[in-house]
């Protein structure tokens, strides 16, 4: 059985702080070319999910896809941006092939943009 996991962890650039509240969707890529809905799940005060959007019990090798509701998260706490905003809905699309990884995935957001890279726990 695999033992991998997979954290998130959203950091609100714009405002210097944790993205606190942004709406997170979890799918995975299924055999047919679709995807299937894993989960959805809300960030904290940390900007983690509460729970690993996949936790060593749940966890499989394959391809996912993350999607945030970073146009709700701003409009929210009414940041400017344009109408309708630029960035709406942050989709990452990543593979994790290693039965036993450890995947964090960090991002950091703000109205108009986003950096991702592959962390460690």
């Amino acid at each position: 059985m695999a033992q991998g996991s997979v954290t998130l962890h959203v950091l609100d650039g714009y405002h210097g702080r944790p993205g606190a509240g942004i709406d997170v969707e979890l799918d995975r890529l299924l055999d047919d070319g679709t995807w299937g809905h894993v989960k959805a799940l809300t960030t904290d005060a940390k900007g983690r999910t509460e729970e690993p959007l996949l936790p060593a019990g749940e966890y499989e090798t394959g391809r996912y896809q993350i999607r945030l509701d970073v146009g709700g998260y701003f409009g929210r706490l009414g940041a400017p941006t344009t109408q309708p905003p630029y960035l709406t809905e942050l989709v990452l699309r990543l593979n994790f092939a290693d039965p036993d990884g450890q995947y964090h995935v960090p991002i950091t957001v703000s109205p108009w943009g986003y950096t991702h890279f592959r962390g460690s726990h």
